[in-house]
């Protein structure tokens, strides 16, 4: 198991559902997670057609969820769908897939506990068993 350091990003390689692989970028996210999320968006759209198909981020250390948070991840979302990237939530607390799920943003990206497994995305994108 890789050890994670904020602000250091693992790349390693998956296939999709399509059998193309992709090379995802993993991010640890803080408690400051709203800053994290702007500067993985702002990455993102400098690396242009360059840049990752999927993105993983790591929620282990993120504590309070509130709604502003929420709007942060839809919005971190669509900016990357818009240049054909995904992302993945992991390490997810179980207080805080809670609120995922509440709001229904499961649906747009798989989301997985600790050590468990990802629960499937209604939008159709690819997810870990």
């Amino acid at each position: 198991m890789l050890a994670y350091c904020p602000g250091t990003i693992y790349m390693n390689f998956h296939s999709n559902s399509d059998g193309r692989t992709v090379s995802p970028k993993s991010f640890k996210i803080s408690e400051d997670a709203k800053t994290d999320l702007d500067r993985i968006g702002a990455e993102m759209e400098q690396s242009g057609d360059q840049g990752p198909d999927l993105v993983s981020l790591d929620l282990e250390n993120v504590g309070l969820i509130d709604s502003m948070l929420l709007a942060q991840f839809l919005k971190l979302h669509m900016r990357l769908r818009r240049r054909g990237c995904q992302i993945e939530l992991i390490n997810v607390p179980f207080h805080a897939h809670r609120y995922f799920s509440f709001a229904r943003l499961d649906r747009f990206f798989p989301i997985s506990g600790p050590g468990g497994k990802a629960t499937p995305s209604a939008s159709g994108l690819p997810h870990h068993d």
